[in-house]
């Protein structure tokens, strides 16, 4: 078996894709395609691919969206109009700074067809681990319903680090997305209320700063993380 994989990358973060080529494409044999991350001094500079309204955010999510939040969901938005257009069916999307659990590729692959088999509906399968703060607290409201592999999601956890996703939900959350209304990984919570999205009991990686060292970080300001901007 053999996805699509694209890895989400800003150019000046070259420690991060070297992280991922020596990891993921060295280590694994991956095949791995690297999307040119939105920068957010392009959004600073007030460059913007998709209309950014300040008020519109606030009355949709609540709040003002940061510059690393506008560029990210910029990114992503991006990536699927590129993956609608090029019709895939399925694909593979991760973020640069993220380190495997496993030292074959077919656990991935294997891992998601066992996913698919348990909760055939899925159109997203998050395969990353939850954030810090939800591995505990919120770990019950996010999961109601556990198979052996996999669980169904309440809510969608933080996070776009590395999952499996369909055409359909692709063209659902590029539909929002483009709005520029709410952070990136923040229209899988939509998703999930109509039972498409599940994530992996034993994720496959984990971030790299949840490690011995952290990493540069490009997007939201908003979370309390080791992660430190690069200028």
């Amino acid at each position: 078996m053999s996805i699509p994989i694209f890895c989400i990358n800003l150019e000046r973060a070259t420690e991060r894709k070297e992280l991922i080529s020596k990891k993921w494409i060295d280590e694994l044999g991956l095949d791995i395609t690297f999307w040119k991350a939105y920068d957010r001094k392009d959004i600073a500079n007030n460059n913007y691919i998709y209309p950014y309204n300040e008020i519109n955010s606030i009355n949709y999510f609540g709040r003002k969206l940061s510059n690393g939040e506008i560029a990210c969901a910029t990114s992503f938005c991006m990536l699927y109009e590129f993956l609608i257009k090029k019709n895939y069916n399925e694909v593979l999307i991760m973020e640069d700074d993220i380190i495997p659990n496993f030292t074959d590729k077919l656990v991935l692959f294997n891992k998601i067809e066992k996913i698919k088999k348990e909760f055939a509906q899925t159109q997203i399968i998050l395969l990353h681990n939850l954030h810090p703060s939800q591995m505990q607290s919120q770990k019950k409201e996010i999961f109601y319903k556990k198979k052996t592999q996999s669980s169904l999601c309440k809510i969608a956890p933080w996070g776009n680090q590395l999952y499996y996703i369909k055409l359909n939900a692709i063209k659902m959350i590029y539909n929002i997305l483009k709005t520029m209304t709410m952070p990136a990984d923040y229209p899988q919570n939509i998703l999930a209320k109509k039972n498409l999205v599940c994530i992996a009991n034993n994720p496959l990686c984990y971030h790299e700063w949840m490690g011995q060292n952290s990493t540069t970080y490009i997007g939201n300001e908003y979370r309390n993380t080791h992660r430190k901007f690069i200028e």
